[in-house]
């Protein structure tokens, strides 16, 4: 793919639920759609659409985020051919304790820290 930059015409669609309970715990998950169109420049465009879930979790000094989601992708020629198909895959997990109540994670208080991305050609 050159190194194109491209017109990018996107529909995001963000589903989920919140749940907050009496003792203050707050949970919220869901899954983000993100369907796109790119034209470049030459002709050629891409159509795209990502789909991802995710989950927070906030229980007093206790926080945990989960996302993972994948994006397959097509990549046409100007003439309308598929050249290239792609699926971009990415995750990332934080566990997060507030050890010393300040609010600002610091290297100790993480004890997950998972960043996962990684694409596919078919």
């Amino acid at each position: 793919m050159p190194d194109l930059v491209g017109t990018n015409v996107a529909t995001e669609t963000v589903t989920g639920q919140s749940v907050v309970t009496s003792s203050g715990i707050v949970h919220i998950s869901g899954t983000d759609v993100f369907a796109y169109r790119v034209d470049f420049p030459n002709g050629m465009y891409s159509y795209g659409t990502s789909t991802s879930h995710f989950s927070f979790t906030a229980n007093g000094p206790l926080t945990v985020n989960t996302q993972g989601g994948r994006e397959p992708r097509t990549i046409y020629a100007s003439d309308g051919t598929p050249v290239a198909q792609v699926v971009l895959h990415g995750g990332s997990h934080i566990t997060y304790r507030d050890l010393n109540g300040d609010g600002v994670p610091q290297a100790d208080e993480i004890s997950a820290n998972v960043d996962r991305f990684f694409f596919t050609c078919h």
